[in-house]
């Protein structure tokens, strides 16, 4: 990768990080704050609660009222899903815009957000406010859409309910209704800490960006328990699954049958990471073309035949979903899923292909480099959360990708399909109700 395209990095003494890249092309900015938390991190009886600490933090601060605050963030990042990149996953929380906004607009939110999550404004009304936003939310973007509702199926599946995996990131309402401001407050003193935050700003120079960094959080004091700051949660072990199982359920309202097959793969700190991703494209193309260009019956085939990998520091999933109006046809694709599974595990990849998607992936990759600040500043998320805190995997990932194009990387790719996609599976299937 040419030098000037590279991220660099730095950190404060108080263990803060900074990722900066910079663009002289442009006058527009982006900054986002990462807290490495999520729902991994939730305590065993208040699933969610990383979640709704989120929403909280962003009502409202000790200078700017909840309306005030809504104004503020409208001027600069429209409505709510406008341009909001304010988010909680399974592993991290990010505040900040979800695009390139201007430079004025952009300083003006990072150091509203800084204020926020170093001095959170934890009051009785705005938690129960929103506790019921975190409670419509649950089923206005999860359990209300069958490809949530099948995705969140599958997890219970595949993890114990004593594991946080099992759970959506919203948690269990439940848990949600009865946790307490003093809950918030230990959750946010164990994690909104310095030395557990980076910042990703692209846009300025590194010099620029160190100093805007420096002046909103070098008076941060590192929590005194450092240690606790690091992993939770180890990170466990590739492990398959001892056998394939596969379970249904009901759902009302809707006319398709959708199946997810799950397939445990490794962490996202695991060397295979970019492999997995080359080999999950290249079965959903093949898939595409089998249950979709193949059909010719009316009632049968597929729109989509969509194959992804989901990772974090502790748990890899390679995933198929489907959806179609004959239950047979299920069963049918399910059974051809493992077909081109084994196909994948026991021949070369062919040329074209390699050239078809290692192409586009690296053309995606350098691209967000160049030209995608969003999509870069995912990336460096990723990669910090990772363990990739000096971005040395994320920089070598083009070469990376195009070594596959090789007769040695194609070989490569076939063991590492025969090593996690040869093997048993989970699959979920939510059918209509009848009734």
């Amino acid at each position: 990768m040419r030098e000037c395209y590279r991220v660099k990095h730095g950190v404060l003494r108080n263990g803060l990080r900074f990722y900066t890249q910079h663009d002289k092309s442009s006058s527009n900015e982006i900054a986002t704050i990462a807290v490495k938390v999520g729902s991994l991190n939730d305590p065993e009886d208040k699933r969610g609660l990383s979640h709704l600490l989120e929403h909280i933090i962003c009502a409202e601060t000790k200078i700017l009222n909840s309306n005030d605050t809504l104004v503020f963030f409208e001027r600069r990042m429209g409505g709510h899903d406008d341009n909001f990149g304010i988010t909680t996953s399974m592993e991290i929380t990010t505040y900040g815009p979800s695009c390139l906004i201007k430079k004025k607009h952009n300083r003006e939110l990072l150091s509203l957000f800084a204020e926020m999550i170093k001095n959170p404004v934890l009051t009785r009304v705005v938690t129960k406010t929103e506790k019921a936003a975190v409670h419509q939310e649950a089923f206005f973007r999860g359990r209300d859409i069958v490809e949530e509702e099948i995705h969140t199926f599958l997890y219970e599946i595949l993890f114990p309910s004593t594991s946080a995996l099992h759970y959506p990131i919203d948690g269990c309402m439940s848990h949600i209704k009865t946790a307490t401001i003093k809950d918030l407050k230990k959750h946010a003193e164990k994690y909104y800490t310095p030395e557990n935050i980076f910042v990703v700003y692209l846009g300025p120079k590194y010099t620029e960006v160190s100093k805007i960094v420096s002046q909103l959080f070098s008076d941060w004091k590192p929590s005194r328990e450092r240690k606790l700051r690091k992993r939770v949660l180890k990170n466990e072990k590739f492990k398959p699954l001892d056998k394939s199982s596969c379970n249904t359920r009901l759902h009302k309202g809707i006319k398709q049958s959708h199946m997810c097959i799950g397939i445990p793969i490794s962490s996202s700190s695991s060397d295979d990471s970019t492999a997995l991703e080359v080999l999950a494209k290249i079965l959903s193309a093949r898939l595409f073309r089998k249950l979709r260009y193949d059909n010719l019956r009316w009632d049968q085939g597929v729109y989509r035949a969509s194959v992804w990998v989901e990772q974090t520091y502790l748990h890899g999933l390679f995933i198929f979903h489907i959806a179609t109006l004959d239950k047979q046809f299920v069963a049918d694709s399910r059974k051809i899923f493992k077909e081109e599974c084994e196909r994948l595990a026991g021949q070369l990849i062919s040329r074209q292909e390699i050239e078809t998607w290692v192409g586009f992936l690296h053309d995606e990759y350098k691209d967000s480099f160049i030209n995608t600040p969003s999509s870069l500043v995912d990336m460096i998320i990723d990669a910090v959360v990772s363990g990739d805190t000096d971005l040395e995997k994320l920089h070598a990932k083009g070469e990376k990708l195009l070594s596959f194009q090789t007769r040695a990387g194609r070989n490569k790719l076939r063991d590492i399909a025969l090593k996690y996609l040869n093997g048993h599976s989970a699959t979920v299937i939510i059918e209509p109700d009848p009734d």
